[in-house]
């Protein structure tokens, strides 16, 4: 037996030595290695939960590091109905609907986790599972033989000798984030090593986030083009011509996806439905490929109110709204809605979504918007759907800015503000809606003495009856309508005050606004535009704006309201393309931008390197 030799009066030496010949001394046997558990999430983002990720804090979530997954909220297999019992059940139907991978497809939008258990004990479990607060959301797949298999779950519990040699599984979103207050959109996911008395040995944990839904601005390309084209029994001639000068307005802008027509009861293809998108990390997808998108079509919360006033209950949302499920969602394309029931009538045309833009990319105040902000036509007493408001704020990331509306007929933002790439620091400027612009454009064609030039010519409003009234008029008649006047005075301030809240909330100058003549009618008691607007096209291309037809007064054989928008734009090396949308749309209180759409470039910027 090992022992030590302890001089004799040296009482501290043996006090030294006493704990070795507890533990014996010299070849004592090394401490058994201590089980270990390791739980890998994609916490680089480079679409892989490898052995890079181990460097990293897999816990903190921020610009630099932390795990993405997606809402699986699209319908890769194209198994869900055009078609439901109601609105809901039409909504309800996607692939994270299902505890199943449907295809490969499909398995491109699970995220990636690994775990491992080396040194475990025989006959212990390794589980995985997210806290109980979030486990709702999410739903696992295991991958086997380079396969998920096709059921999914809830949590998973593998073998101590199964983990031992790695087990790969994919994520799968069950929604995205609705109400931050609620669920604000972080999960923390645990492996739990356990011995075969089912006592605990080891835990890891990682935090992963699901992909906020973003919305388009304007600078991003131009992909496609909509339109609702209306059945022959419902159209004079107008919804073939407007599809008509989208397509060429298209084709000269070079969309590549060209124009495609909407299925639908309804013209305003702006209001019924938007188109987002999220986006993951991922890899493998092909050269320089860093990004795994689902394009989001969102239907509008628009309520089907019934002859009788009342909202339908078993399809409370508009109707022509349903294209998002029975025309787009399908592979890469999710189908989204939001609403609550109880909100005033009077307040329903806020929701349409001309009255939702985006302001383009900016920082201001300190903080960045490397994807742009939405802005929204909203007062304390005229205002959007709140529940789909809370959703729209609950993405985290393009803070919502709120403009004054309610002073506007139909109260939607794309009646008076537009954005364009232009010259200058931030590359973009506003396009702005200006009555007293255009009154005194009006005002100096007088003074060259143009006040007996006509406007609107071979034009017509419509009475109630849907009987045609000709809209011919003068100048000088123009200029003499107090209605139309004092409406345009009034619309004047309005816009003001709408531009000083840009101001406010993006930190622009006067050289970030560009001017457009309009001018005003009152419809009972609030505005709406008397010469078609113009700010109210469709930005097509960094070189092409569809913009409708004015049908001006040929002062001289030039409209003085086109050419003063014409060389506006040229400025910014943008060539304005006229759509004819008089009957359709003019006439009806919308323009061109409110009966198109368009489906625009993904960004290459990934909104994980943002710090929020």
């Amino acid at each position: 037996m090992p022992f030590c030799v302890v001089p004799k009066p040296r009482l501290s030496a043996l006090l030294v030595c006493l704990p070795v010949l507890v533990a014996g001394c010299g070849g004592s046997s090394p401490e058994p290695k201590k089980p270990a558990a390791l739980l890998l999430c994609d916490a680089d983002r480079d679409g892989v939960a490898g052995a890079s990720d181990r460097a990293l804090d897999r816990l903190a979530w921020s610009d630099k590091s932390g795990a993405v997954f997606l809402a699986n909220i699209d319908d890769d297999a194209q198994r869900c109905p055009k078609t439901a019992a109601t609105d809901d059940a039409l909504a309800a139907c996607n692939d994270a609907a299902d505890a199943v991978v449907n295809g490969d497809d499909d398995a491109l939008d699970l995220a990636p986790l690994r775990l491992s258990a080396s040194d475990a004990p025989a006959g212990g479990t390794v589980e995985l599972a997210a806290s109980p607060s979030t486990a709702p959301h999410l739903r696992f797949f295991v991958k086997r033989n380079g396969v998920f298999g096709e059921e999914g779950a809830a949590a998973l519990s593998f073998s101590t000798e199964e983990a031992g040699a790695g087990v790969d599984v994919g994520v799968e979103g069950l929604d995205i984030v609705r109400d931050a207050s609620v669920w604000d959109g972080f999960v923390d996911v645990s492996l739990t090593l356990k011995n075969a008395a089912a006592e605990v040995l080891h835990v890891d944990t990682v935090r992963m986030r699901v992909a906020p839904v973003f919305l388009s601005h304007h600078l991003q390309h131009a992909e496609k083009t909509f339109a609702t084209k209306l059945p022959p029994a419902f159209d004079d001639g107008s919804s073939a011509a407007f599809c008509r000068d989208v397509t060429a307005a298209s084709s000269a802008a070079g969309v590549s996806g060209g124009f495609q027509s909407i299925t639908a009861d309804e013209q305003w293809a702006q209001d019924f439905l938007d188109i987002g998108f999220a986006t993951m990390p991922i890899a493998g997808a092909g050269a320089g490929a860093t990004q795994h998108a689902m394009r989001v079509y969102i239907r509008s919360a628009n309520y089907n109110i019934g002859t009788n006033g009342k909202v339908n209950v078993k399809y409370p949302l508009r109707v022509a709204g349903r294209a998002v499920f029975s025309q787009f969602r399908g592979k890469d394309v999710a189908g989204l809605q939001q609403y609550a029931l109880g909100k005033n009538l009077d307040n329903d045309s806020y929701d349409s979504f001309g009255n939702t833009e985006t302001i383009p990319p900016h920082t201001f105040a300190g903080k960045s918007y490397p994807l742009g902000r939405i802005v929204r036509g909203a007062t304390a007493t005229d205002f959007p759907e709140p529940s789909f408001t809370k959703m729209l704020e609950s993405q985290g990331f393009q803070d919502p800015v709120y403009i004054d509306t309610s002073w506007l007929y139909v109260g939607h933002v794309d009646e008076t503000v537009s954005f364009i790439k232009a010259t200058g620091p931030r590359g973009w400027k506003v396009l702005l809606a200006d009555t007293a612009l255009g009154k005194k454009l009006l005002t100096d064609a007088v003074a060259a003495g143009a006040g007996s030039v006509a406007m609107f010519v071979g034009q017509d409003w419509f009475d109630d009856a849907g009987k045609a009234v000709p809209a011919r008029t003068t100048i000088s008649a123009v200029l003499a309508d107090q209605d139309v006047m004092s409406m345009s005075a009034n619309a004047a301030i309005a816009e003001e005050h709408q531009w000083e809240q840009l101001k406010a909330a993006a930190g622009l100058t006067a050289d970030d606004m560009l001017r457009v003549p309009a001018i005003d009618q009152p419809v009972d008691g609030k505005a709406m535009a008397y010469v078609p607007g113009m700010v109210n096209g469709v930005y097509l291309s960094d070189t092409v704006f569809g913009a409708p037809e004015p049908h001006g007064p040929l002062v001289g054989g030039r409209d003085p309201f086109k050419e003063m928008f014409t060389s506006t734009l040229a400025a910014e090396g943008i060539r304005v393309t006229w759509i004819e949308d008089w009957n359709l749309y003019h006439a009806q209180a919308g323009e061109v931008h409110c009966g198109s759409n368009v489906q625009r470039a993904i960004p290459s910027f990934k909104w994980w390197e943002q710090a929020r």
